[in-house]
């Protein structure tokens, strides 16, 4: 019997930890990758530029949203600036 009581507890805590794993990783409490943002936002900016385009859409990582976008902007780059949906608009074509 203790065994039994013993083994329901270790399954017990097992399942706990399993769904604290699957929560963090894919739940609200994700946080964004600021540094993988960046070079994402820095990869989007140099084939825009390279092509002569005036806009850049960012492959943005999991759980990163516009806010993030904006956020790490300044120090990707001055001369672009974030818009909605994880695009960007050199500079001289932002109008307001």
């Amino acid at each position: 019997m203790k065994v039994l009581s013993i083994l329901a507890a270790v399954a017990v805590v097992g399942a706990i930890a399993v769904g604290v794993v699957v929560w963090n990783g894919s739940g609200s409490a994700a946080q964004c990758d600021h540094d993988m943002l960046a070079a994402s936002m820095h990869d989007s900016i140099g084939m825009a530029e390279r092509g002569g385009h005036a806009q850049a859409a960012v492959n943005m990582p999991k759980a990163c949203t516009d806010d993030d976008v904006a956020e790490v902007m300044p120090g990707v780059s001055r001369s672009w600036h974030p818009m909605p949906g994880g695009m960007l608009m050199r500079e001289s074509q932002h109008q307001p």
